[in-house]
């Protein structure tokens, strides 16, 4: 048996199969490399008093769904009126947030 030469593969096509070859590498890389992400958080706001609490950081959705239970407990067993809660992804600053009461005379 006789091993047969390949044609050459003309520049153009090699080039085009090259770059896709690239883009598939920049793709795989860009699917596979962790990425850092933001924190998740569980943000709490209260009509009274007016305020916004937010617990975290947690390193996904389910830990922080986990846990928000215990923080409305929390702030039930303090007399809170009005929660509303969303888990949001994001950086946060400051962890507890009082608006000031507007007063009218």
């Amino acid at each position: 048996m006789t091993l047969k030469k390949l044609p050459k593969v003309p520049s153009a096509i090699y080039l085009l199969f090259n770059n896709i070859t690239n883009a598939v590498k920049k793709l795989l890389i860009f699917l596979i490399i962790p990425k850092p992400q933001l924190p998740w958080w569980v943000k709490i706001e209260t009509t009274i008093p007016r305020c916004t609490y937010f617990f975290g950081p947690f390193d996904n959705l389910l830990e922080a769904k986990l846990f928000q239970p215990g923080y409305v407990q929390d702030l039930e067993e303090e007399q809170a009126q009005g929660i509303t809660v969303k888990i949001e992804q994001r950086n946060v600053t400051q962890l507890t947030i009082i608006e000031e009461e507007e007063e009218y005379f």
